[in-house]
């Protein structure tokens, strides 16, 4: 899934196409044992085979008749329609205390690198500073340091985020990550993690640079930006920390060509840009910047919210969101962005759960919308809303 000269400073996140659109009044939930969707889960459903149902959830706090009690794939599941099963862990059951819950979400205090521990290497990604998630195994290693699982494969350090509920009880796995260092954070190279010395992909430049006089004969270095950040902050390079950001059309349309390009390549028809899902898309961009979620308060899709609002005849084929600092960027181009984007997105598969890389190649999704944000902080980004 690499490209060359790739950043791993990267955020994000996907959300399902449509949510909650099962439907019961209180009378019929009241006469009949009731499920309860536990506070801050949006639980996902399940077909009787086991498959998950990539278009609907129930929002947290609802309430839904359950049918039967049955186990699938060894889970526990709450039928709540003919063939659309809730996790039983997602929910609590009339009379049953919310509490009961072992959900745990946890809030990333800095920008935090992640290891995998299907490869034993550093993840090509990051948590995004103030980004909340799910927290799965705790575990800690005979070195003392402490893991907490972030997605199936990826763990964060555990001392890095704040959580809504004491942490307890972690699982010993003496070699586990021994060979990682969370405190090292730089630009990763194809084939090489986080904090290595090899730093070949990033010297590569078009520029003519004397570093030790801060000079460069690239126009579009302008030592005026980011002017208090030192050369070798993180192993980035003078034109690294100095280099414009590109123009907003250029990210935009780069990130539509990507994903075009990917749907052709696996015969899927491309998707359109649409003028109104852009407008939506640019707002979402903007709010990512300062609240990285698709959910409003209620557990609700903002996209959603506003696609049924402002574009009633369209409906929604999900949403990805992603950030990059600009600085990290080894390839600083709009082309380059779009590429890290797909790239990150790529890698996560064809999977029977729905991911970024779902919605990329979804083929129901027939337009899309496309926001690129700059933050003041040297952030891009980008949130891509599919429909139809």
């Amino acid at each position: 899934m690499k490209i060359k000269s790739k950043s791993v400073s990267v955020l994000a996140a996907l959300a399902m196409a449509t949510t909650g659109v099962l439907a019961f009044n209180a009378n019929n939930a009241d006469a009949a044992t009731v499920a309860t969707v536990h506070s801050g889960v949006v639980a996902r459903l399940y077909a009787s085979n086991g498959n998950l149902i990539t278009n609907r959830a129930l929002s947290p706090n609802s309430a839904w008749a359950v049918g039967k009690t049955t186990t699938i794939n060894g889970e526990t599941m709450y039928q709540v329609a003919t063939n659309e099963y809730l996790r039983a862990q997602d929910s609590s059951l009339s009379g049953q205390a919310q509490q009961a819950s072992t959900h745990i979400a946890g809030k990333a205090l800095t920008l935090l690198p992640l290891y995998r521990d299907d490869t034993n290497k550093m993840a090509n990604r990051s948590l995004a500073p103030n980004s909340e998630w799910a927290i799965g195994k705790y575990i800690v290693n005979k070195n003392g340091q402490q893991f907490v699982q972030v997605s199936t494969h990826e763990y964060a350090d555990a001392s890095n985020l704040m959580y809504d509920h004491p942490m307890t009880n972690p699982t010993y796995i003496a070699d586990f990550g021994t060979n990682t260092s969370f405190s090292v954070v730089g630009s990763m190279n194809m084939g090489n993690g986080w904090g290595t010395d090899d730093t070949s992909s990033d010297t590569s430049t078009n520029t003519s640079t004397d570093i030790n006089n801060n000079v460069s004969n690239d126009p579009d270095i302008d030592p005026n930006l980011n002017a208090d950040v030192e050369v070798g902050t993180d192993g980035l390079t003078y034109e690294q920390i100095h280099k414009r950001y590109p123009k907003v059309d250029d990210v935009r349309e780069a990130v539509i060509e990507t994903i075009n390009e990917e749907r052709q390549s696996r015969g899927l028809a491309p998707v359109v840009e649409d003028s109104g899902l852009d407008s939506i898309a640019a707002r979402r961009a903007e709010e990512i910047s300062t609240n990285f979620t698709h959910y409003d308060a209620a557990g609700n899709s903002i996209f959603v919210n506003y696609l049924h609002k402002e574009i009633p005849n369209m409906y929604s084929q999900g949403e990805n969101i992603f950030g990059s600092p600009w600085m990290q960027l080894t390839d600083q181009s709009a082309r380059g962005y779009a590429d890290l984007v797909l790239d990150n997105y790529r890698g996560e598969g064809i999977s029977t759960t729905w991911n970024h890389y779902s919605a990329i190649i979804n083929p129901k999704a027939t337009k899309i919308g496309v926001g690129i944000y700059e933050s003041s902080n040297g952030n891009i980004y980008t949130a891509e809303d599919f429909a139809r």
